[in-house]
């Protein structure tokens, strides 16, 4: 402890440490296990155009106007209400 005024007792050894031993050498042997497998996995095939900006933008101006036109209203709203809270 922190504040602990008495010497502080470590324990080294003991029965334990070897089952320690074991179970993180499992834990490793399991992590690696799955990373291999992750790396070698193929990667999924995405359409083309997929994440571009103009098809997203497409998207949000057309389809999402409305949403898109609240939410930054009340974004604006959020930021002036911040700044009037923050003079006070």
């Amino acid at each position: 402890m922190l504040l602990n005024l008495q010497g502080e007792r470590r324990v080294t050894g003991g029965m334990g440490s070897s089952r320690r031993r074991r179970r993180s050498a499992r834990l490793h042997h399991v992590l690696v296990t799955l990373l291999a497998r992750a790396a070698t996995a193929p990667a999924a095939t995405l359409p083309p155009g997929f994440g571009e900006t103009r098809a997203l933008a497409e998207r949000l101006f057309t389809a999402h106007l409305l949403a898109f036109e609240l939410t930054s209203l009340l974004l604006l709203v959020a930021v002036v209400g911040a700044v009037a809270l923050s003079r006070r």
